[in-house]
């Protein structure tokens, strides 16, 4: 496919960095008046992870994404076995969970992996299926698409990983959605799955005497956090740290507080500010209009993500693009719903802001991804169908380049 090196997205890069750097910022005024000393210096490793995340978005937006989808097997083989391995050692070692240790006390977090992983690997599969003639709507084809997806839950689930494992489900369902995945399947799932999250909470609320709850939840941990979110208390353990991000958001008022004045200057403490809930540092030294700011420029790289999926010649362009633009989304929205209470407290990274490096290269891959596909030969919005050279195919519905 054509491609043209001309066209590389470098307004989409400037957002990302921008947002990184200022991510990197963020950190340092969440961790500066830290009594632990490495706590103190995780803005200097997140600026590296950020450096080595720049080479690997450089590196997926210039190798072609039609010659990297070609080995989804090899990254389905090695997305399970990173998984595999994290369960088996959380057997051996449960302090490590989540976690492979590289060098030290240093490693990556397999469950980020799996999320671009699955973006390419679905994506590649659906595209597949569908030049052979095929179509996602073939009942037997679903399955097992659906199998793959519940094995990567599963696994991440046993880590434990709740946030994780949901990302996956959300990001795989945006992508069959955008493959033309049939409304015969699609409604009787949402008149099945909606009843049954009601019945979910319900059950919940009748602690300890739960009917299905505690074998689908295996940790307790995770139930009480779901009670606590349904039943908050301010004298709970598991709601200090939603309740000091609410108190902390909402002191920063309209224009924020100033940079560096942070939670220890402050002396409103929220545990782990620098990681899933570094939205509550944002709005306690930016304010209402600091938040809005960062979440307008989200929106636009979402957008983009968006626009390229739309305007892509081909099904694999449209669909890895789509994956992408649904995993920062679902990310953005969980964290800040989290950060300010209104979701249950789950530990959700703020894209390119939270601290971590597996998430953070991650999402660099990512925008590297959809960068690449915005290279190759676009269609312009103002074209018509036919004049794109599409067919649209009767039996799955799906649109296909001529």
């Amino acid at each position: 496919m054509k491609r043209d090196l001309k066209s590389f997205d470098w307004v989409m890069l400037l957002l990302v960095c921008v947002v990184c750097v200022f991510g990197v910022v963020l950190i340092r005024s969440t961790v500066i008046g830290h009594p632990l000393e490495p706590i103190r210096r995780l803005h200097i490793l997140q600026a590296l992870w950020f450096g080595t995340g720049l080479i690997l978005l450089f590196l997926a937006s210039f190798i072609n994404y039609h010659f990297i989808c070609k080995f989804y097997i090899v990254f389905y083989v090695v997305n399970y076995m990173l998984l595999i391995m994290v369960v088996g050692l959380n057997m051996a070692a449960p302090d490590m969970f989540r976690w492979l240790m590289i060098i030290g006390d240093r490693g990556i977090q397999p469950s980020e992996f799996t999320k671009i992983f699955m973006i390419i690997c679905l994506s590649k599969f659906i595209t597949v299926i569908e030049e052979k003639g095929k179509s996602i709507n073939n009942i037997w084809i679903l399955l097992f698409v659906m199998a793959n997806i519940g094995l990567s839950f599963y696994l991440i689930m046993a880590q434990p990983s709740l946030s994780a494992s949901i990302v996956v489900v959300v990001v795989s369902l945006c992508i069959l959605f955008a493959a033309k995945l049939s409304y015969k399947y699609i409604v009787p799932t949402l008149a099945i799955l909606v009843p049954a999250v009601v019945l979910f909470f319900q059950d919940i609320l009748r602690r300890p005497d739960f009917i299905f709850v505690d074998r689908i939840l295996r940790n307790e941990y995770q139930i009480n956090r779901i009670y606590t979110w349904l039943n908050p208390d301010v004298t709970d353990a598991l709601y200090f740290q939603t309740m000091r991000s609410i108190q902390t958001i909402s002191s920063g008022e309209l224009t924020g507080q100033g940079l560096f004045a942070g939670p220890f200057t402050n002396n409103i403490h929220v545990p782990f500010a620098y990681n899933d809930f570094i939205f509550s540092a944002l709005g306690e030294q930016f304010g209402f209009i600091g938040s809005v700011a960062l979440l307008a420029v989200m929106l636009v790289i979402v957008a983009k993500c968006i626009l390229i999926a739309y305007r892509s010649v081909d099904l694999l362009g449209c669909l890895l693009s789509v994956g992408v633009a649904s995993m920062f989304a679902f990310q953005v929205f969980v964290n800040v719903g989290v950060a300010t209470g209104y979701l249950v407290n789950t530990g959700m990274p703020f894209p390119f802001i939270s601290y971590g490096g597996s998430s953070l290269w991650v999402s660099m891959i990512g925008v590297g991804i959809v960068i690449n596909v915005s290279m190759s030969k676009q269609r312009s919005l103002f074209e018509g169908k036919e004049e794109r050279g599409e067919r649209k195919d009767i039996n799955s519905g799906a649109f296909r380049v001529k």
